[in-house]
C-alpha cells in the first residue's frame, strides 16, 4: 500500500515529512519535523477507507496512557487529504535490530536481564491502567533517542490494545473463543488456543522474548505456521525450554503456569528473580547495555583515526617511539581499547555457559534471525492499584472514540527516537517512538495461587525522567 506522502510534505502547515520509516498491517511510518521548533517526530498513517481501522483505535488508547512514562508521547492527530495520521515522539531502535546486530545474533545476559526489568515496568504500568498490549515483542520496544535516552526502553504499537476491566473495576469475564491475537513467534499458548486473553499472556510473551534474547533463537524459529508453532510451544512448556539458562528463568515460567485468566501477576516477584540474577553476576547499574559497549569501542577507533592523522599531518610515522606525543602509549591504549571492553563486558556479563549439558532445544547450525523481530537505585515498589481506582483512570468509553483532532499532549516535550513501528499489532518488524521514563512503582497485589512474597524489595536499574503526570493509580518514585 502506498501511501502517498513524500519527502516535503507538509502536514497541517506545520508537520514535514522526512522519509518513510516503516511498514505495518495497517499502515505505515514517517520520520519527520516541527518546522516551528525543529523536534524530530514520527508520522503513523492510515487511508480513510482502510477496512479494518486501527490507528483511531490506537489513538485513543494512547491518550489514556499517557500518564504512563513508558509509552511514547502522543502529540496530536487529525486527518490529512484520504488519510488519518496520528503525529508522536521520535524513538530510536527497536530491540529486534539491536539483537540482530550482536555478532552473535543475541544479547549478554547481562544486557538481556536489564532489558527484561524494564519490559516487565513497562507493562505493569499499562496493566495498572486497564489495558493489555496483545502483541508484546522486540520491535514493540524501543529505546529513546538522546544521550539521556539510550538506555531506556519503551513500549510502542497498541493497535491491538484491549481494555481488560469493565467500568466497575472488575476483570472483563473471559469470552468463549476469540481467534489468535499477537505474533505466532511470541504469542502465548492461550493465544493459539484461541482463548480469551489475560495480563498473564502479555508475560507470556516477555519470556519468550527474554529466552530469544539470552539464546539467540527460539525452538520454533524456522516454523512460520502458527499451528504448528503453538504446538511446539506446549511441547516445550517445561523447564527443559531454559535448562540452559539460570535457574531464574526456570522460577519465572513456574510463576506463569500458576496464574489464571483475571490473575494479577506478581510483577514484583519476576523483576526481583531477574534482578536477583543481575547482581550474582556481579553487575550494577553502571553496566552498560550491549549497544552502549558498542557505541564506546567505535568512538575509541575513531579517537585512534583522529590520532594517526594528526600525527601523519605533522610527518611523524607510525611506530616512531617519539616520546614527545606519547604516540606509542596512546596508539597502543586506542588499538587495545575494543578488545578490553569487549573482554570486560563479557566477563561481568556472564558469557560463561549455565550448564555444560548439550542442548538440544536449539540447533547450532541455525544462524539467529527473525522474520518479525525481532538496577540499579534502590527502589521499593508499591501495591497499591485497586479495580476500582484502574476503572476510574481507564474509563470514558466515549472518550475510546475520540475526538480525532486532539490537541497537543500536555506532557512536556521531550526529543526522542524512532523505531520500527508493526502498524497495528502484526508480525512485521517496524520503527518507532517512545518516550518520558521514570520508574513506575506499582505493587504486587497478588491474585494468583502462587505462594510468592508480596513485598519484595528489589533493586532495579533504569535511568528515570520526571514523568509530567502522576503515572496510573499508584505512585511513581523517581530516583
Amino acid at each position: 500500500m502506498n501511501i502517498g506522502f513524500t519527502t516535503g510534505s507538509l502536514i497541517k502547515g506545520r508537520w514535514t515529512v522526512l522519509k518513510k520509516i516503516g511498514q505495518g498491517a495497517f499502515g505505515e511510518i514517517y520520520s519527520g519535523k516541527n518546522i516551528i521548533n525543529g523536534e524530530q517526530i514520527a508520522i503513523k498513517v492510515e487511508k480513510v477507507d482502510t477496512k479494518k481501522q486501527v490507528l483511531r483505535l490506537e489513538v485513543a488508547v494512547l491518550k489514556k496512557l499517557q500518564a504512563c512514562p513508558y509509552v511514547c508521547r502522543f502529540i496530536t492527530c487529525g486527518r490529512h487529504n484520504d488519510y488519518n495520521y496520528m503525529v508522536m515522539e521520535l524513538l530510536g531502535d527497536n530491540l529486534s535490530e539491536l539483537r540482530r546486530r550482536q555478532a552473535d545474533g543475541k544479547f549478554t545476559m547481562g544486557t538481556t536481564l536489564k532489558l527484561g526489568i524494564q519490559m516487565i515496568q513497562s507493562l505493569q504500568a499499562v496493566h495498572d491502567l486497564g489495558y493489555l498490549h496483545r502483541d508484546v515483542k522486540p520491535s514493540n520496544f524501543a529505546i529513546g533517542l538522546g544521550q539521556n535516552k539510550r538506555n531506556i526502553t519503551y513500549l510502542i504499537d497498541f493497535g491491538l490494545a484491549r481494555r481488560y476491566v469493565l467500568a466497575s473495576g472488575e476483570v472483563r469475564p473471559p469470552r468463549d473463543s476469540t481467534g489468535f491475537r499477537g505474533t505466532a513467534r511470541y504469542a502465548s499458548i492461550n493465544s493459539h488456543l484461541s482463548k480469551d486473553l489475560g495480563r498473564r499472556d502479555d508475560l507470556w510473551s516477555i519470556f519468550y522474548v527474554l529466552i530469544e534474547f539470552a539464546e539467540g533463537q527460539l525452538p520454533w524459529r524456522k516454523l512460520k505456521d502458527k499451528d504448528q508453532i503453538g504446538d511446539m510451544k506446549m511441547k516445550y512448556n517445561t523447564p527443559e525450554l531454559v535448562r540452559d539458562l539460570p535457574p531464574q528463568f526456570s522460577q519465572f515460567m513456574k510463576h506463569l503456569k500458576s496464574l489464571n485468566y483475571e490473575d494479577r501477576p506478581n510483577y514484583v516477584f519476576l523483576q526481583s528473580l531477574l534482578n536477583e540474577c543481575y547482581v550474582s553476576l556481579g553487575l550494577n547499574e553502571s553496566t552498560p547495555f550491549d549497544w552502549e559497549v558498542a557505541t564506546q569501542a567505535q568512538s575509541s577507533t575513531q579517537n585512534l583515526s583522529i590520532i594517526n592523522t594528526s600525527m601523519s599531518s605533522l610527518g611523524v610515522p607510525k611506530g616512531s617511539g617519539m616520546p614527545s606525543p606519547g604516540l606509542d602509549n596512546d596508539q597502543q591504549n586506542s588499538n587495545n581499547s575494543n578488545n578490553v571492553i569487549v573482554n570486560n563486558q563479557q566477563q561481568q556479563q556472564g558469557k560463561q555457559p549455565y550448564s555444560t549439558k548439550p542442548n538440544n532445544l536449539y540447533h547450532s547450525s541455525d544462524q539467529a534471525m527473525g522474520n518479525d523481530d525481532s538496577p540499579q537505585p534502590q527502589l521499593q515498589r508499591r501495591d497499591s492499584a485497586s479495580a476500582s481506582v484502574i476503572a476510574a483512570s481507564s474509563e470514558d468509553n466515549k472518550e475510546s472514540n475520540g475526538s480525532w483532532n486532539q490537541k497537543t499532549s500536555p506532557r512536556r516535550d521531550t526529543k526522542g527516537d524512532l523505531d520500527d513501528h508493526s502498524g497495528g499489532g502484526g508480525g512485521n518488524t517496524s520503527k518507532h517512538l517512545k518516550a518520558k521514563s521514570s520508574s513506575h512503582q506499582l505493587g504486587s497485589q497478588n491474585a494468583n495461587n502462587n505462594n510468592t512474597p508480596h513485598d519484595t524489595k528489589i533493586d532495579i536499574s533504569n535511568q528515570h525522567v520526571k514523568p509530567s503526570a502522576k503515572c496510573c493509580s499508584s505512585k511513581c518514585i523517581v530516583m
